[in-house]
């Protein structure tokens, strides 16, 4: 360690899980006053095709005519890798909006080969034209009877030149239904405020690509993200723990390759067994673990 170098490298450390089992784990820290916890639950290492929540995937793009040329292309090619990479079991649907909606399909789809070819075929055909109508687009994606043996999960994906946003925003808030939002903002100019609160009370992600150099790898990085819902609905009962500040506020689903890391805060030191409870695949599925919360921890101050 060089006390007068400037810290101005990435330090990347490469780790493998080997649990075969969900495993949670908690860090503390209370010098005095509040103190603050970090939970973090990792998924198994290698989970069976089972223990895989099969997901109905809904693309909502983005066709008005801001769209055209390289955004439209970089949508293709995010839509492109999401498509190949479906599980077997999920179902998929297509919806295009610019100044009218249009579907690939009446309902959603089996993911099979010959679904799939048909719908890079479509995809390879969108282009930009029109205006930007995304609130007819929402009410399509959110309009389909709920599949109670798929997790539905919607990733829009726009350059973002939209208005009405708490009109949008409203609307999803009522008819969401236990659908999770995932959002590709493409190019300088997205609706940050739109896309990130979506993604927020919709439980998912958010992912802004840019117009110029490769962006294969955040693309891959989103949809592999999204690609094995692992254990879904989940809750954490703290058994008597006085905990606050709990973020995120509504606990995210677990991926596969994707821990959950929750924070909060504590006043009064305690020791319980919590409980987390949610579904593992079809089955529901529960785990408790015992956490303590110090009087007194100086490590973990970071």
């Amino acid at each position: 360690r060089q006390e007068d170098s400037i810290p101005n490298k990435h330090i990347i450390v490469r780790y493998r899980i080997d649990g075969s089992t969900p495993t949670v784990a908690g860090l503390a820290h209370k010098a005095g006053g509040q103190g603050n916890f970090l939970l973090l639950v990792q998924p198994e290492f290698q989970a069976p095709n089972a223990h895989i929540t099969p997901k109905e995937m809904i693309f909502v793009v983005d066709c008005s005519g801001s769209m055209l040329g390289e955004p439209i292309e970089r949508v293709k090619e995010a839509m492109r890798y999401a498509l190949e990479n479906l599980n077997p079991l999920d179902n998929f649907q297509i919806i295009r909006f610019s100044d009218e909606v249009e579907s690939f399909a009446l309902m959603p789809v089996p993911a099979t080969p010959a679904m799939i070819d048909a719908a890079l075929k479509y995809v390879g055909q969108l282009s930009g034209n029109g205006g930007t109508i995304l609130l007819e687009g929402v009410k399509r994606a959110l309009g389909y009877p709920a599949d109670p043996q798929r997790l539905r999960i919607i990733s829009f994906m726009t350059d973002g030149y939209i208005g009405n946003e708490e009109e949008i925003l409203s609307y999803m808030s009522d008819h969401l239904d236990g659908a999770r939002l995932f959002s590709f903002g493409v190019g300088s100019s997205p609706n940050r405020y739109l896309l990130d609160k979506m993604a927020e009370f919709g439980r998912g992600g958010v992912q802004y690509l840019p117009l110029s150099g490769d962006v294969t790898g955040p693309i891959r990085e989103f949809y592999d993200r999204i690609r094995n819902p692992y254990l879904t609905d989940l809750q954490i009962d703290w058994g008597g723990l006085q905990v606050s500040e709990i973020y995120p506020r509504h606990m995210p689903d677990l991926f596969l390759g994707q821990p959950i890391v929750m924070l909060g805060a504590y006043e009064r030191a305690g020791e319980a067994e919590i409980t987390l409870r949610g579904r593992l695949g079809p089955e529901p599925y529960e785990q408790r673990v015992r956490v303590v919360l110090p009087e007194k921890q100086d490590e973990g101050e970071a």
